[in-house]
């Protein structure tokens, strides 16, 4: 429960509301909250989420978009080890598009692994999110996009991390087994 401030004003503190807006996507809230509070971009709660976590999370692409273009580190973890992709990729909420955000603007590492050793790819696979599993498997390479100017499947981005579809977690699960465990008809399509 909120405790009033020192000087007995009962205003919630800018961290807080600032992870509320993110959360449920108020992108003005959040542009206003970061204009005069800049420094609470990258800011926790008690679980080790930042507003990037739980905007991804949530599939609020606005707002991820805002918080990448004003500095927000993509590479923070929270208590289990989970960046803001890994909430992307696993979030209930979560979709591409936000996916693709992290990856191509923010430069995420689709490599990262949770405490469990779980990856994006891994968590998205388990959960059956088909796009978001394209999306970290998809590199969209721009000016130099394949034959019809579609994207091409590669295993390693630009910043030279791997995603990998044999990769094990700490359980010595790899994605293709967590489509098969789901009961994907075609793991070899889905992945």
């Amino acid at each position: 429960m909120h405790q009033p401030s020192p000087d007995g004003s009962n205003l919630l503190p800018v961290p807080l509301l600032l992870h509320s807006a993110a959360q449920w996507g108020l992108e003005k809230i959040v542009l206003c909250l970061l204009e005069s509070h800049s420094e609470a971009i990258d800011v926790t709660d008690e679980h080790g989420w930042t507003p990037l976590m739980l905007a991804a999370s949530r599939g609020h692409s606005s707002v991820v978009g805002c918080l990448l273009d004003r500095g927000a580190d993509v590479h923070l973890r929270d208590l289990d080890g989970m960046t803001a992709l890994t909430h992307a990729a696993a979030g209930r909420l979560g979709n591409a598009k936000v996916v693709q955000l992290l990856l191509e603007k923010g430069g995420a590492d689709p490599g990262a692994a949770c405490k469990w050793g779980s990856t994006p790819l891994m968590e998205a696979a388990a959960l059956g999110f088909e796009g978001r599993m394209q999306a970290l498997l998809t590199r969209r390479r721009g000016a130099n996009q394949g034959r019809g100017g579609k994207s091409e499947t590669k295993k390693t981005w630009s910043g030279g991390s791997r995603v990998s579809i044999d990769r094990q977690d700490g359980k010595g699960a790899t994605a293709l087994f967590k489509v098969r465990a789901r009961g994907g008809t075609r793991p070899e399509r889905e992945i």
